[in-house]
Parts: structure tokens; sequence; C-alpha cells
């Protein structure tokens, strides 16, 4: 009986590492999509990155909370970044991922930190908070 125990323990954990494996990647996906709407303009990869009813949120130099609803027009490509993935984590339908943006233009650094939810329609982001000058401790 043992025996059976440890077997079926070592094929759960095959199983859900892979189920794991595939909700990764589908989050990454996602936010593949965001970058590819940001830095080409495109409506259509916007519409498959970001929830609705989704924001942008962040505190200001003046210490000031703004919130900007996602939208999804066409245009207004950003090209003046590159992204780096930092971390992934899912926790079953929310998952958290931080990212680094280097500046082609200027030194200084910003992070962000994208909220993911799996809904009806698969995994979107719905909320994306940054800020420039942070300490990673």
């Amino acid at each position: 009986m043992f025996k059976v125990s440890i077997l079926f323990l070592i094929v759960s954990l095959m199983f859900s590492s892979s189920a794991f494996a595939t909700e990764r990647e589908d989050v990454l996906t996602v936010v593949d999509y965001f970058y590819k709407g940001d830095h080409q303009g495109s409506k259509k990869y916007r519409q498959l990155s970001l929830h609705p009813i989704g924001a942008y949120r962040y505190v200001n130099s003046k210490g000031e909370y703004k919130e900007y609803k996602f939208t999804f027009s066409e245009g207004n490509a950003d090209k003046s970044y590159q992204e780096e993935l930092l971390s992934i984590d899912v926790y079953e339908n929310v998952a958290l991922v931080r990212l680094r943006l280097a500046f082609k233009d200027k030194a200084e650094t910003e992070y962000k930190l994208m909220t993911l939810h799996k809904s009806s329609k698969g995994w979107l982001i719905t909320s994306i908070s940054w800020g420039m000058g942070i300490t990673i401790l």
C-alpha cells in the first residue's frame, strides 16, 4: 500500500507540474501580448491582454495616487524601452508578474507589477502598478 501511495504522489505531482507549466505559459503569452500591443500600438494585442475594466495604478512624484482605466485604441506605440521579466508567480486563478523596464534614452529604471486573473476568457491583466527608483530588498 505504501508503494501505491508514493506512486500516486509522483503521478499527481507530474500532472500538477504539467498543469502549472501550462498556466505559466498562458500567463507569459498574455504578458507578451501586452508588450506587443504597447510596442506596436496594436488594439488587437491590447484586447488580448487587458481586462476591459482593469487599470494602471501608481503614485506620482507628488505622492498622489493615480488610476487610469485601460484603453483599447490603435496607436501610441512606445518603443522607448525594453522589458525584462524578473519573476512570475501563479496561484490558481491569480498571477503576479514582476518586470524591469530599461529605457533607451535615460538611465532611470522602471519596475512594473502586473496582476492577472483567470477569467471566463482566460488569463487577463487586471492591474498594472509601477514605479521608478525602487530598491529591491
